[in-house]
């Protein structure tokens, strides 16, 4: 497994579980058996578990590369569904390859960031700019875990919802985003 994780990801073996880049925890929109709370949980969990450079919690739609060769038109109602519906986090299984390892890819309901993202917004002062009551900052040891609202959510751009909370923190975070991720 370290061998085929050195290959795909161009690291080495050495490095191969050492520390998780990026984290996505995805929920399912109508699932009766997993609460918020319970994500929220997982998450806070997996954050003093796990030594991660960064993550994000929320809505997510999944995409699978065979879509270009299937079905390529696809892509536009893609598309339309991310430009209208910001808090979901629209990616492929592939899209893990264009992640920069050392900045933040994206924001949503619970932005994790690990120590050393941690760090330097807490030396940047980049709290500052998190304003609204509803977003809460919460400590977990060198971490700290970011929460847009009470719940997740999807917004809509066509009803001016525009996930106001969710554009408050990637703000705050814009410094230490990618810039170079699609």
């Amino acid at each position: 497994q370290r061998d085929l994780l050195s290959a795909i990801y161009g690291t080495s073996k050495a490095e191969v579980g050492r520390q998780v880049n990026v984290l996505r925890i995805s929920i399912p929109v109508n699932d009766p058996h997993i609460s918020y709370k319970e994500l929220l949980a997982v998450t806070e969990y997996i954050c003093k578990v796990i030594p991660i450079l960064h993550g994000y919690s929320g809505y997510s739609l999944l995409f699978d590369m065979r879509i270009d060769d299937e079905c390529p038109e696809m892509w536009t109602d893609v598309a339309r569904i991310a430009l209208r519906h910001p808090g979901y986090d629209v990616f492929d299984y592939d899209a893990v390859r264009y992640d920069v390892a050392d900045k933040l890819s994206a924001v949503n309901w619970l932005t994790l960031l690990g120590s050393d993202l941690a760090r330097s917004f807490i030396e940047n002062d980049r709290s500052k700019y998190l304003t609204n009551r509803g977003i809460e900052i919460l400590p977990i040891g060198d971490n700290l875990l970011i929460r847009a609202g009470l719940l997740p959510q999807v917004g809509d751009v066509n009803r001016g919802d525009n996930l106001p909370l969710y554009s408050e923190v990637w703000k705050a975070l814009e410094p230490m985003a990618c810039v170079d991720h699609r």
